[in-house]
């Protein structure tokens, strides 16, 4: 099985997406850990990426997928790809040329007055620590990106039959039992 987990920015995909992988024996792929991963070790494609970053901008598809596709086997969950509708074309083709094929594409529809709350309530913990790009605007910016960006995702995904709208507006363990009960009817 393979999967797509979209949604805003501090909507728990990081956080649904372990429960998922662990649950279904899936590999996580976050292309923002890959990024960073990459910046850390100071290949010359973390240099490029961490140019985008640092200004709050989401890095170019060319140096995500030169990140993602070397690391990318079947039975995954990808989370924070794909970012732009041109991205879910050239990341449906790569698959077929490997014989593979996005199963579902999970949607965590939140609000952003509940992105605010969760952003107050856990403050530092509220996303990944690695992140360099945290800061309230630069989470403002990349919301209002995502925002743009967003709606031709969804309805590729819907119009392929393949998206699961999920309401991110609740605690952890409903979401993650509506994904469960979404994906049974995957097997």
């Amino acid at each position: 099985m393979n999967l797509i987990i979209i949604g805003p920015s501090g909507s728990g995909k990081g956080t649904q997406a372990k429960k998922i992988a662990k649950k279904y024996k899936l590999t996580h792929f976050s292309t923002g850990q890959l990024i960073r991963g990459h910046i850390k070790k100071k290949t010359a494609l973390g240099k490029k990426a961490e140019k985008y970053i640092k200004t709050g901008n989401w890095v170019p598809t060319e140096i995500l997928f030169k990140v993602l596709f070397p690391e990318l086997k079947n039975n995954f969950i990808l989370d924070g790809t794909p970012r732009y509708l041109k991205q879910c074309g050239l990341l449906d083709k790569y698959l077929e040329k490997h014989h593979q094929k996005i199963d579902a594409v999970i949607y965590l529809f939140i609000t952003t007055k509940e992105l605010f709350r969760r952003r107050k309530f856990y403050g530092d913990k509220f996303q990944d620590a690695s992140r360099t790009d945290n800061s309230d605007e630069l989470f403002r910016k990349r919301l209002r990106a995502g925002q743009r960006t967003m709606s031709p995702i969804i309805k590729y995904y819907r119009k392929q039959g393949k998206l699961i709208k999920i309401d991110g507006n609740r605690p952890i363990e409903p979401i993650f039992k509506d994904i469960c009960t979404a994906l049974s009817s995957l097997s």
